[in-house]
């Protein structure tokens, strides 16, 4: 099974490679962006790393996880955006990821999905939500309940 430390791990492989791609534009890097010639952007890397971590999270739920050990994968996946926000790398992905993660959401304890509801409800204002935020947020609300 997957540990919260796998989790970590690909977060961590995956801010490097999105650094080492920035990096490799070089000294022009900045001006093709502008004309629209960088397509950094469109690196399969990006694709792999959400199909990675989706493959694992349905992997963990389908082991059905303790409730600790969902609470720890949780906690990773959730503080990602918060974790790695000065690292240049885009929320929506890290976005997307959490929205995987619903599947994971009902193996949570109560303690963990009210705590993570309250801390969704503080760091996402509503008015800037993408759709899967809106998912996600229910399935946290409903496991918090």
């Amino acid at each position: 099974m997957y540990t919260a430390s796998d989790f970590n791990g690909a977060y961590r492989d995956y801010v490097q490679f999105n650094k080492d791609l920035i990096e490799s534009r070089g000294a022009f890097g900045g001006i093709l962006k502008v004309f629209g010639f960088d397509k950094t952007g469109n690196d399969p890397g990006h694709e792999k790393f959400l199909s990675e971590m989706k493959s694992a999270i349905q992997s963990v739920c389908s082991e059905q996880p303790a409730p600790y050990i969902a609470d720890q994968i949780a906690d990773v996946i959730f503080s990602a955006r918060k974790t790695y926000a000065d690292e240049g790398v885009s929320i929506y992905l890290f976005i997307a990821v959490e929205s995987y993660a619903v599947d994971l959401i009902p193996f949570l304890s109560k303690e963990k999905a009210r705590e993570l509801f309250r801390m969704y409800k503080e760091e996402n204002p509503r008015r800037l939500w993408v759709p899967a935020q809106k998912t996600t947020f229910q399935a946290l609300k409903k496991a918090a309940q």
